[in-house]
Formats: C-alpha cells, sequence, structure tokens
C-alpha cells in the first residue's frame, strides 16, 4: 500500500473503550468537514484503532487540513483519556506534530 499510496497518513488512537463510538464518530465527522478520505481500523473491545488518511492535493492544502485534523483527534482524544501516535506520515508534517502523542504527567520515560 505505501508504494501505491506514498502520501498515506496512518494513526494509531487509543481510548477507553466505553468511548468507542463517539471517538469514532468524531473522526469521521472530522475528516468528512476536511474533505479527507479516510478508513478506520479497529476492533470494538481492544480500545486502539488505525486511522489512515489519503490526501488528494487537488486544493494544495491537504498539509494544513491534515495537520489541524490530527490536532483537533489528539485534542478529542487526549480529554477522554486517550492519545494518538503517528505511525506514517510525511517528514514534513511529522516535524509539525507529536509523533508520539501528548505525555501524560503519569508517564516518566
Amino acid at each position: 500500500m505505501a508504494k501505491d499510496c506514498p502520501d498515506l497518513l496512518t494513526v494509531k488512537i487509543n481510548y477507553p473503550i466505553s468511548c468507542y463510538g463517539e471517538i469514532l464518530e468524531t473522526i469521521g465527522s472530522l475528516a468528512a468537514d476536511a474533505a479527507l478520505d479516510h478508513a478506520i481500523f479497529c476492533h470494538g473491545g481492544s480500545g486502539v484503532a488505525r486511522v489512515h488518511f489519503l490526501p488528494d492535493h487537488a486544493d494544495g492544502q491537504d498539509g494544513k487540513k491534515l495537520q489541524s485534523l490530527l490536532e483537533e483527534i489528539l485534542k478529542r482524544c487526549e480529554a477522554i483519556g486517550g492519545n494518538l501516535i503517528i505511525e506514517r506520515a510525511r517528514p514534513e508534517l511529522k516535524k509539525t506534530l507529536p509523533v508520539w502523542g501528548q505525555q501524560r504527567e503519569d508517564q516518566i520515560i
């Protein structure tokens, strides 16, 4: 897939299982608002999902749209006790985002 879609962006999100429907609905709504094609792969009982975004570059704004979208998803995940990790993205986009998500106060690295 990486060969066929070099601009594919993949994130892994985690969230409390009780928020499963809410977070996936939010991601779908935000992606639709940004006019970005996406696919969500998840298992209902794990609290983890992978989301793939495929920018089309037609309007030249995909980098900004993706950055705004990911910042909003990260904010929503954090608000419910989850996080977002960027697994695959163009290097210039990775430089503008917290690739490993937000460090929590109870997490020592």
